[in-house]
């Protein structure tokens, strides 16, 4: 019987979530130098396979979805 398992390190097994949200609040302005960084923090770690960052910036805030409950307190006021 053969067996074949497939697994990849991703970023977030490679790097610690603390250093994730340090590298993006000190780096945060250029979505570039966010990228190139947690790239580098991954292949630091012993990274094993290539690493994909994908980065997109909120041009606006927008509100959450509401659930049933909240709708139906909004109508009662």
């Amino acid at each position: 019987m053969l067996i074949r398992i497939n697994w990849r390190a991703s970023l977030a097994d490679m790097v610690e979530d603390d250093d994730i949200h340090l590298t993006i609040s000190t780096f945060g302005a250029n979505l570039e130098t966010v990228a190139k960084q947690l790239i580098q923090l991954t292949n630091d770690n012993g990274g094993r396979d290539n690493v994909s960052v994908l980065m997109a910036h909120v041009a606006e805030t927008f509100p959450a979805n509401k659930g049933v409950l909240d709708r139906i307190l909004g109508w009662l006021g």
